[in-house]
């Protein structure tokens, strides 16, 4: 196996300084910008690339800020006239990551599961199918027959996850480059931000934690006409090993190009599926980036990986029924106290229903 730089741990940068050099680098695009640096598409281009492998190579909390970024508007972050540039190289982090070398997804493989992948299935593909922020996905076949999907943890990443949430520094850049794309984020607690944060993030690096919470929308939806949820086999799923029922469909790059008929039952899947599931399950997948979901022919969605899933108590699901009701009547005093209700901003903190800074009220 080749050696790694004292700044990395099988494969992946660790430390304060080399972990948040990636979303540093990110951060100056917009100092660039105001210093009136050149800005041809070239430019940025190749600056992006640059961005996308770091934060690739990076895996972890940065590279879900990338996935992220993939499909949000920048705001300010990024000139407008290279928001376009900027977001298609990011969107590669979905599906088109950096994998581990074959030897530690193997490793990682032997040491979960006690015995080498050629003993555990029938067929097993050393070539991962996609790699995504914690881990790889590789397809495999059971001794039944059955084709499953098997997800492998990165060697490492953990301790890399660590770090990110024990820097400061970090997290205060990722929490200005959030308040340049979204302006509202400016009266929310960095505190409270980074504590969901990290309770979440700790939760999806334990895949047993995931397959409960994968099962528990399986079984919700099992039989569903237009809702898939993949099985969980539990015998061959452990903290850094989760095996699934292989799911086939189409990817979101691949669906953008469908027909209006079949793009509109797709959203109508996953519109159903969010409200459905926070009402029946009183629990929320809150991963929904596009690399989640893959796109049937016949108007079905199969939603992927709940490795963060967000679970309420029945008096919260209650307050946010009354706010997509009030949402829905376009009822600015409604929504107003369904905010405060759910904690979001405080009565007294300057956002009102009629002005203020006009936050409720620009909604409609």
């Amino acid at each position: 196996m080749a050696d790694h730089p004292p700044w990395e741990r099988d494969g992946i940068p660790v430390g304060r300084v080399h972990r948040a050099a990636p979303v540093l680098g990110a951060a100056v695009i917009g100092a660039l910008r105001r210093r009136g640096r050149p800005r041809e598409p070239e430019a940025y281009a190749r600056r992006a690339e640059r961005y996308v492998e770091l934060l690739g190579r990076s895996k972890g909390a940065l590279m879900k800020a990338g996935q992220i970024l993939s499909y949000v508007p920048f705001g300010t972050a990024v000139p407008e006239e290279t928001r376009a540039i900027f977001q298609a190289a990011m969107a590669r982090l979905r599906a088109d990551a950096p994998p581990m070398a074959p030897e530690l997804a193997a490793g990682v493989l032997r040491e979960e599961l006690g015995a080498p992948a050629e003993k555990i299935f029938a067929e097993f593909c050393p070539r991962p199918m996609a790699a995504a922020s914690i881990g790889q996905v590789h397809a495999a076949r059971l001794p039944d027959g059955r084709a499953v999907a098997v997800k492998i943890q990165y060697p490492g990443v953990a301790e890399a996850i660590r770090d990110d949430l024990r820097n400061a520094e970090l997290l205060a850049v990722l929490f200005q480059l959030l308040r340049s794309i979204v302006p509202g984020l400016t009266r929310l607690d960095p505190r409270e931000i980074a504590q969901e944060i990290s309770e979440r993030i700790a939760e999806e690096l334990d895949y047993r934690i995931e397959a409960s919470n994968q099962q528990l929308f399986a079984d919700a939806y099992r039989g569903h006409p237009f809702i898939a949820v993949p099985e969980i086999i539990p015998e061959r799923s452990t903290r850094r090993v989760l095996t699934q029922q292989l799911a086939e469909g189409l990817p979101w790059e691949a669906a953008l190009s469908a027909h209006q008929r079949l793009r509109d039952a797709w959203g109508e899947a996953i519109y159903r599926f969010a409200f459905w599931s926070l009402r029946r399950l009183r629990a929320f997948n809150a991963d929904p980036h596009p690399g989640n979901y893959l796109f049937r022919p016949d108007g079905s969605v199969v939603f992927l990986d709940f490795g963060c899933v967000k679970r309420f108590d029945a008096e919260q699901v209650a307050q946010m029924w009354d706010l997509a009701r009030a949402v829905v009547r376009q009822d600015a005093g409604a929504l107003w106290h369904a905010i405060v209700e759910l904690g979001v901003f405080a009565a007294t903190g300057g956002v009102t229903p009629a002005g203020g800074p006009g936050m409720v009220q620009r909604l409609f």
